[in-house]
Order: C-alpha cells, then sequence, then structure tokens
C-alpha cells in the first residue's frame, strides 16, 4: 500500500494530534489520477491518509475504547451504503472489532466468536455485493 514506515499511530495521535503521510502511496497516486477514493473505519488511519481519501464514517467515533462490541457499526453501514451506490475506484474499509476484542477481553473469550462472526458475514456480504470486475483484498 505504501513504501516507507508507518510510526505508532496510537500514541502519536493521543499525544501530538494527527499527522499526515508525505510518502508515496497508493492512495496519494489514485489522488493525483482524480480517481474517488473512499475510507471507512479507524480514525486513526484516516488521519494518517486523510489528504487523498474521502471519510465515510464519524471522525468522533471512539475506536480506542477496546471494550465497545460495536465499535464497527458505523463503518458496517457505511460499507453496505458504498457498495450499493458503486461509485468508487477504491474504498478502503477497516474492521477492528476482533483487534480489539481480542485487547479488551483475550483470545479466548466469548466477545471472539461473536466478533468473527459479525466480520464473517460483513465479508460475506460484500462479496454478494461486488461485481466481477471488482477486486476485494482482505488483509
Amino acid at each position: 500500500m505504501m513504501t516507507g514506515n508507518i510510526p505508532q499511530r496510537a500514541n502519536i495521535v493521543t499525544v501530538f494530534g494527527p499527522i499526515s503521510s508525505k510518502e508515496d502511496n497508493l492512495f496519494r497516486q489514485y489522488k493525483q489520477e482524480g480517481k474517488r477514493t473512499f475510507f471507512a473505519g479507524d480514525i486513526t488511519i484516516y488521519f494518517y491518509f486523510q489528504q487523498y481519501l474521502e471519510m465515510l464514517t464519524s471522525p468522533e467515533a471512539d475506536f480506542f475504547d477496546n471494550r465497545n462490541e460495536h465499535v464497527d457499526d458505523e463503518t458496517h453501514v457505511a460499507i453496505k451504503k458504498k457498495l450499493a451506490e458503486n461509485d468508487f475506484d477504491f474504498f478502503a474499509p477497516h474492521i477492528v472489532r476482533i483487534d480489539h476484542m481480542g485487547h479488551a477481553h483475550s483470545l479466548i473469550s466469548e466477545q471472539i466468536p461473536r466478533a468473527i462472526e459479525d466480520v464473517e458475514q460483513l465479508i460475506f456480504g460484500i462479496i454478494d455485493a461486488i461485481d466481477d470486475d471488482t477486486l476485494l483484498i482482505l488483509g
């Protein structure tokens, strides 16, 4: 997605406020080509690439609250809406629920299977919504 290193964003955002990427990256290249690029999810990622992406979720969402099982709800809605509109060249949703539940409750907690099932259903919905010419990258 980009060259170079991404600094530890959580520390930078909470201490110094948002910074932006000045390195070459896929989002920057798409912006230069006039592509429609969108992002939904964790605000720390958005802040780093904000000059290249249109944010589809609220910047006030608390992605640092690891106990919140509904941390991705707004992102899920944004994903479904953007896929239905089908007016993007690049769309980067970032889902954090499984990671947050693991940090807050441990990987063997009852929250993890529910989080996995929720994300699986979202991914299956994305697969059903995209056409054969759309590339889906999961990471």
